[in-house]
């Protein structure tokens, strides 16, 4: 059949919701390794824009005919739900020839690596909106598992990430 577009917009400016807005936490549908040492031992400020940067994203690539969009925003965009929609979306719903884009914008981290080989023995991270729950950062290296397997099946994925410590995030 014919190739496939879509794009994966995922921008987060809540990361401190009130009590009252807090939903109870799903169990995760994706296996995550574990994490030594304390996932909130960077507090995170709200962002402005991040949540906009989507809005504005979508109507960029609407402009160049895309049309079919899978949108995260705050509380939405838990890293259960962020890598879920890469998995199903970059590499269970794509065939060789899809065009695939993600777009993150939100915090980015650092985080140690003790099996890493990088320099400075450290993973880059996207901060998911239950960072409050004390869920883990999203490490580059369950984004490039995810990003490998997609390039496998020869889809073809475009990965923007606007946010802090992203240089080495998708390699």
């Amino acid at each position: 059949g014919a190739q496939s577009r879509r794009a994966i917009l995922v921008g987060i400016d809540v990361y401190n919701p009130g009590p009252s807005a807090q939903p109870p936490a799903k169990p995760a549908a994706i296996q995550r390794p574990k994490v030594e040492g304390d996932p909130s031992y960077w507090q995170f400020l709200d962002l402005a824009g991040a949540a906009n940067d989507v809005d504005l994203m979508e109507g960029v690539l609407r402009s160049f005919g895309l049309t079919d969009f899978v949108i995260l925003k705050n509380q939405d965009a838990t890293a259960d739900a962020i890598l879920s929609a890469l998995q199903k979306n970059l590499v269970d719903d794509a065939q060789a020839g899809d065009v695939r884009v993600f777009y993150y914008s939100g915090h980015g981290n650092h985080i140690k690596n003790l099996a890493s080989k990088e320099t400075g023995g450290e993973d880059q991270t996207i901060v998911p909106a239950d960072n409050w729950r004390n869920m883990p950062d999203i490490r580059d290296k369950e984004i490039s598992r995810i990003l490998w397997q997609a390039a496998r099946k020869g889809v073809i994925v475009t990965f923007i990430a606007d946010s802090c410590h992203s240089g080495s995030l998708s390699r």
